[in-house]
């Protein structure tokens, strides 16, 4: 009866969860090609972002990007976000992708960083483009440094899809709250 009453917030989490880590990955490549860009103004607004992100907790920035800055930019773009539950999941979902694209983004370039530039002017040298070395020669061998270090954040963005909660999303934890209350 339990598990009945719960699995539309395992739904719901796992559904934050998916959205959450799609929005974070995209914006997350972005931020990290711009952090390693040589143009000045992409390169320090990446940087502020990354860095104020990642030094507010996790639940004030929920709550901010969650309640203030998502219905704030759904309206100016003309988009109703009424006071639904899809309309939640999609706030949190936004919310968490934003949060852990500043996590990921390092990730991702800390990965990229790492191959050595050596091996970048070994494809050079045999006739590569700048694309075809990322591509043939970088890429792969950053895909090894960054695996690890993205499944922990993808487990913690797992974990901390819990505090959406606070947006009244009724995820998992939420729901378990509410049967434990009730029985």
């Amino acid at each position: 009866e339990g598990f009945l009453f719960i699995k539309d917030g395992i739904t719901l989490t796992f559904s934050v969860t998916i959205g959450g880590v799609a929005i974070a990955m995209i914006v997350g490549l972005g931020l990290s090609l711009a952090r390693m860009s040589p143009r000045l103004i992409p390169r320090n607004l990446a940087i502020y972002y990354i860095e104020l992100i990642r030094g507010i907790p996790v639940l004030v920035t929920i709550i901010m990007f969650g309640l203030v800055i998502v219905p704030w930019f759904f309206n100016l773009v003309g988009i109703s976000l009424q006071s639904t539950i899809g309309s939640k999941a999609i706030r949190a979902s936004v919310a968490i992708g934003l949060i852990y694209a500043a996590f990921i983004a390092e990730v991702l370039r800390a990965g990229i960083e790492s191959v050595g530039v050596g091996q970048r002017e070994a494809g050079k040298a045999v006739g590569l483009n700048g694309r075809q070395v990322f591509r043939f020669i970088v890429w792969p061998q950053a895909i090894k440094n960054i695996m690890p270090a993205l499944g922990n954040d993808l487990i913690a963005l797992l974990k901390d899809s819990s505090l959406v909660s606070i947006l009244a999303v009724r995820e998992l934890t939420q729901m378990s709250r509410l049967w434990t209350g009730r029985s």
